[in-house]
C-alpha cells in the first residue's frame, strides 16, 4: 500500500472499514432442548415467554426476535423423510413469519404470504406444498406440519391435511442453521434488505428426521424421537456474549466491540509505523517519515537471532531529524556453522506519553542473514540406528519400525492409525487432505461472493478418502516405504475430487519423510481459489503444547510483515483467535516447524509445512457465536499446510497472487518425529 502511495504522491490513501465492530452484550439465554440431543438454542433480540397452548409459548416481536439453533450434524437432513410441527398464535402480519426452518435451501415451514402457509424442501429446486389458513388463523393457536416421506410432500393444520404434492427426491446439503422466527440466509445480505421478523407466538416446535403419520400429528402431545424438541417453557442464562442480531454485517472491524485488537492490527501498525527500515551490508537506514519531528525520544533496540538463541544484541539512541534518512552500522556476527539467522530491529519509546507507555515498540522490521541450515532440524537423524524394517503387512494395516518408533497405515483410509513410541501413542489419526477451512468472514458474507458456499458445493468440508492402491516399494539403505494412492472426495459430490499419493518413507532413526502429492480434478478445478492444502493430524489432546518456528501472530500470506519470524510456544487454546462468529485463526505463515507435546515425556514434531495451526475445534464453522464452540472429544487437530489462501479485505476478494489455485498439482515433503522428554520438556527439538 504505502509503496504505491510512495510512488504516486498524488493517490489518495485508502480508509479503514470498519474501525469497530458493533455487536452489542446480551445474555446468553438458552432453550433447553428437551429430544435427548442436547442442541443448543438461544434467543436473539429481546422475545419473551408467555402463556402457551400448553405450558409457557415464545412470543416474537416480528422487529429481530429470533431463536438460532446449533448446526448440529443431526439437522443435515438430507434424505427422504422429514417432519416439521409447531403450534403457531400469529399476531398482525409484518411481511414474514418463518416458523421453523433451515436456511432457503434445506427445508422449512413457513408463511409464504399473509393466508398462505408453505412446507418446502430444496431438491435442485424448491419443491413446495402450500395451502391457505383458516378463517381464524391470526390470534389463535393452532397445530401446523409439514411432513415428506419420498413420494410426496404434505401440509396438515390441526392435525388434519390439507394439501399434497407429489415429490421423489433428496433433501439438498445447505450450511444454514435451523432458525425459528427467521430465515437464517438473511444474516448473509446487507442489513438494508431485512425486513421485519416473525409476529407472534410458537410452542412445541418439533423437528423428525422421519415422517409422523397422521395418528401422531394429532397426538395430543408431541410425540418422542425427535432430533430438535423445543417446548419454550423455561429459559436458561449463561452469562453474557456479543451478539450481532440478524445480520454479520457488523463483523467487519479491526477491534471488537469491547475494544479487542484483532490479529490483523498487527498487520496495519506495520503499515502504518512512522519510520521504515532498511538493511545493506552491515548497514541499517532508518526513514524517519515523521514530518515535524525527529526520533530523540526513542531508542534502537536490536537483536540476531538463531532459532531460540539470541547470538547478539544492543541499543543505542536513534537520531534522525524529521523527514530524513540515517544509517547505523550493525554488522553481522560471523556463522562458521551456517545456521538460519534474522536481524530484528525495534524503535522504542524511552518515556511515557499520552497513551503511550515507555518501552513501546513505535516501529519494528526484521532482516534475514543468511544461513542454510534450519536451528531445530540441522542434526540429521535419518541415518543414526539400525534398520527400518516391516514389521506387520496383512490385509487391514502395514507397519513400519524404527529406532522403537512404529508407524502404522491403515489401508482402508490411508492414513496413520498410529505412531508408537515404545507404549506411548503418539497419533489419534491421519495424516488426511486439508483443503478446507472454517469460511471467514469475508468468505461468507454477500457483500462481494461468499466462496465459503463454493467450497461445500463441491464439498470441501465433507471429504472422505477412498484408496486406490497400497504398496511397499524398495527404499535407500536401511529405510522402508509404503505408498497410498487415493481418491479424495465428497460422499454426496459427484465430478470433484483430488487425486492423492502418500508415501510414508520410514527411515532407520525413527524418522518419517511424508512425501504428499495432490491434484484437484473435475469441479474442484473451477473453484475461484482452495482454502488450503496440506495435511491435518489429530493428536491425543493431552498434548496440549504448541510450538512452532515462524511468525509470532496470526498471520497470513497476505497480512504477515507485522509480526517477526522466530522460536514462539503457547497452549493449544491460547491459539484460539475469539472472532465473534468463529471462523478459521491461528494460522502462523512461514514456518519451519511446529510441535506438539505433553511438556513432560513427549510429543510429535512436524517440518516442512509452510503454514501451521493447531485448534481444538474442528467444526468451527458450525458455531454461530464462540459460546456454541463444541471441543473435540480427545484430540487437538494440527493443520500443517503447503499453502494456505489469504484473507483479503472486505469486500475485496483475495488478490490472485495469494490464493492457492486450484487447477494446480502440488507436491512437497514433511518430515514427522517423536520428541524425547528433554525436547518436551524445553519445547523445542534439539539444536531449535
Amino acid at each position: 500500500f504505502w509503496d504505491v502511495i510512495r510512488a504516486n504522491p498524488a493517490t489518495q490513501g485508502g480508509f479503514i472499514w470498519d474501525w469497530a465492530e458493533g455487536s452489542i452484550r446480551q445474555e446468553v439465554r438458552i432453550l433447553p432442548d428437551s429430544s435427548g440431543n442436547n442442541i443448543s438454542a438461544h434467543l436473539s433480540g429481546a422475545p419473551e415467554l408467555v402463556d402457551g397452548h400448553r405450558g409457557k409459548a415464545l412470543f416474537m416481536s416480528g422487529l429481530d426476535d429470533f431463536v438460532e439453533v446449533y448446526r448440529d450434524r443431526k439437522l443435515d437432513i438430507t434424505g427422504k423423510a422429514l417432519t416439521l410441527d409447531a403450534w403457531v398464535k400469529p399476531e398482525r402480519w409484518t411481511g414474514d413469519f418463518r416458523i421453523v426452518g433451515k436456511g432457503d435451501h434445506q427445508y422449512a415451514l413457513k408463511m409464504k404470504t399473509e393466508n398462505t402457509l408453505e412446507f418446502f424442501i430444496h431438491s435442485g429446486t424448491w419443491q413446495a406444498v402450500q395451502a391457505t389458513v383458516p378463517a381464524d388463523f391470526y390470534g389463535n393457536w393452532h397445530r401446523v406440519s409439514g411432513t415428506y416421506d419420498g413420494t410426496a410432500l404434505r401440509l396438515y393444520i390441526d392435525g388434519r391435511e390439507v394439501a399434497s404434492t407429489p415429490f421423489t427426491g433428496a433433501i439438498d446439503q445447505s450450511s444454514a442453521e435451523v432458525n425459528i422466527g427467521r430465515d437464517f440466509e438473511t444474516s448473509w445480505n446487507d442489513p438494508s434488505n431485512v425486513g421485519r421478523m416473525a409476529h407472534g407466538a410458537v410452542d412445541d416446535v418439533r423437528i423428525y428426521d422421519r415422517t409422523l403419520t397422521p395418528a401422531e400429528l394429532n397426538a395430543p402431545v408431541p410425540v418422542g424421537g425427535a432430533v430438535l424438541a423445543l417446548d419454550f417453557d423455561r429459559v436458561e442464562e449463561r452469562g453474557t456474549h456479543l451478539s450481532y442480531g440478524s445480520s454479520i454485517s457488523g463483523l467487519d472491524g479491526l477491534v471488537s466491540p469491547d475494544r479487542d485488537p484483532q490479529p490483523e492490527t498487527t498487520q496495519m501498525a506495520w503499515a502504518q509505523q512512522p519510520l521504515r527500515f532498511g538493511y545493506t551490508d552491515g548497514v541499517l537506514s532508518v526513514l524517519n517519515e515523521r514530518q515535524f519531528t525527529g526520533t530523540e525520544d526513542l531508542t534502537l533496540r536490536w537483536r540476531v537471532t538463531e532459532g531460540s538463541r539470541v547470538v547478539a544484541r544492543g541499543d543505542q539512541p536513534l537520531r534522525v531529524a524529521e523527514n530524513s534518512t540515517g544509517t547505523i552500522r550493525i554488522p553481522a556476527p560471523p556463522n562458521p556453522a551456517d545456521r538460519e539467522r534474522f536481524l530484528t530491529v525495534e524503535a522504542v519509546t524511552t518515556s511515557a506519553g499520552p497513551m503511550i507507555p515507555a518501552g513501546h515498540v513505535l516501529a519494528h522490521d526484521q532482516f534475514p542473514l543468511g544461513g542454510t541450515r534450519i536451528p531445530g532440524l540441522d542434526q540429521d537423524r535419518s541415518t543414526r540406528g539400525g534398520t527400518a524394517a516391516i514389521t506387520t503387512d496383512d490385509a487391514a494395516t502395514v507397519t513400519a519400525s524404527a529406532q522403537g518408533v512404529s508407524y502404522t497405515v491403515d489401508k482402508k483410509t490411508g492414513s496413520l492409525s498410529s505412531i508408537k513410541v515404545r507404549d506411548r501413542e503418539l497419533l489419534r489419526s491421519g495424516p488426511k487432505l486439508d483443503a478446507w477451512r472454517a469460511p471467514i468472514s469475508n468468505e461468507t458474507f454477500r457483500w462481494g461472493r461468499a466462496e465459503g458456499e463454493d467450497w461445500r458445493a463441491v464439498g470441501l468440508d465433507r471429504l472422505a478418502t477412498t484408496v486406490t492402491g497400497v504398496r511397499v516399494e524398495p527404499a535407500p539403505t536401511g529405510a522402508v516405504r509404503v505408498v497410498v494412492d487415493s481418491r479424495v472426495a465428497a460422499p454426496d459430490v459427484t465430478g470433484a475430487w483430488f487425486d492423492q499419493t502418500m508415501t510414508y518413507s520410514v527411515e532407520r532413526g525413527g524418522v518419517l519423510r511424508l512425501g504428499h502429492k495432490v491434484t484437484p480434478q473435475g469441479a474442484m478445478r473451477t473453484l475461484p481459489y482452495l482454502p488450503r492444502i496440506g495435511v491435518s493430524l489429530a493428536v491425543p489432546d493431552s498434548y496440549d503444547r504448541f510450538a512452532w518456528y515462524g511468525r509470532e501472530a496470526e498471520s497470513y500470506v497476505d497480512r504477515k510483515d507485522g509480526t517477526p519470524i522466530g522460536v514462539h510456544s503457547s497452549t493449544v487454546d491460547e491459539q484460539y483467535v475469539d472472532y465473534h462468529r468463529p471462523q478459521d485463526h491461528g494460522n502462523h505463515t512461514d514456518s519451519r516447524w511446529a510441535l506438539l507435546t505433553d511438556g513432560k515425556t513427549g510429543g510429535l514434531l512436524v517440518a516442512g509445512a509452510k503454514d501451521v495451526s493447531v485448534t481444538p475445534y474442528d467444526d468451527l464453522d458450525r458455531a454461530a457465536y464462540p459460546f456454541q464452540l463444541q471441543r473435540n472429544k480427545g484430540w487437538v487437530t494440527l493443520h500443517a499446510s503447503h499453502a494456505v489462501t489469504g484473507v483479503g479485505d472486505t469486500p475485496n476478494p483475495v488478490r490472485t497472487r495469494s490464493q492457492v489455485r486450484p487447477d494446480s498439482t502440488y507436491e512437497y515433503t514433511l518430515t514427522l518425529r517423536p520428541l524425547n522428554a528433554q525436547e518436551a520438556r524445553s519445547g523445542a527439538p534439539m539444536g531449535g
